[in-house]
């Protein structure tokens, strides 16, 4: 069960499963150095725990100089252009040797700010193989496209001899095949126009962070993040 040690810290203690006998903590750091110690007091309590351990989250500060562009609040970033916009990198992942010791293959990115100012982290074990007979699979995406219904028709209602029985059976089949082969010109990969979009935001996002006052550039970042957004929606429709 989840434990709030403080309004800085939350703790999850897995008992059973592959993370056995480990702590993660959730991390959302106070604004104000002052209000930071009872935070780095209480992770020195966990560290001393000597227990498989990562912490998470949002710690508010940078540990160098070159972590830090423009102003003076500690913000991982504005939102703002030129000489307003401040950039900081305030969302860590830290873990022990022992955390790493029982999950070798353990890694973690950030992904694009696309909704925040935060940068999301995501981390994993290892991925997870697509198989390679995998069934059909009704997409609800397909609904929203204003060629869905045509080519379900155009399939159907094609010509096919036979008996009742058999004649149903092969339109089943012919229709599951063209949807396919549909799905693959118009959606493509849907994991991989996500990743390849989601990288091309995070790569005008770098450009951006590096010149922030060529208003070019800041529309081009704009442009990707509504391109990012409707793929994104795309995937979350896929998934439900």
């Amino acid at each position: 069960m989840p434990r709030d040690a403080s309004q800085s810290l939350r703790d999850l203690n897995f008992k059973s499963g592959h993370y056995s006998n480990s702590l993660v903590s959730g991390i959302h750091a106070h604004v104000l150095t002052p209000n930071r110690r009872e935070l780095w007091a209480e992770m020195k309590i966990i560290s001393d725990l000597n227990k498989s351990w990562i912490a998470i989250g949002d710690f508010n500060c940078v540990l160098r100089n070159d972590e830090k562009k423009g102003g003076l609040p500690p913000r991982p970033c504005n939102n703002q252009v030129g000489g307003r916009r401040i950039l900081c990198k305030l969302d860590r992942v830290l873990y022990n040797q022992l955390w790493l010791n029982n999950n070798g293959t353990w890694s973690y990115k950030a992904l694009s700010r696309a909704k925040s100012d935060h940068s999301p982290i995501i981390g994993s074990t290892k991925s997870v193989p697509k198989p390679k007979n995998a069934p059909f699979r009704f997409q609800n995406m397909w609904i929203a496209h204003n060629k869905f219904l045509e080519v379900v028709s155009k399939s159907w209602t094609g010509f096919i001899s036979g008996n009742p029985a058999s004649r149903f059976a092969y339109k089943l089949k012919r229709l599951k095949d063209n949807l396919k082969q549909w799905n693959s010109a118009v959606f493509g990969n849907i994991n991989t126009k996500i990743s390849e979009m989601e990288a091309r935001v995070k790569l005008a996002m770098n450009v951006l962070d590096e010149d922030p006052d060529d208003l070019e550039k800041l529309s081009h970042l704009l442009y990707l993040q509504r391109e990012f957004d409707c793929i994104a929606l795309q995937y979350d429709t896929f998934l439900n």
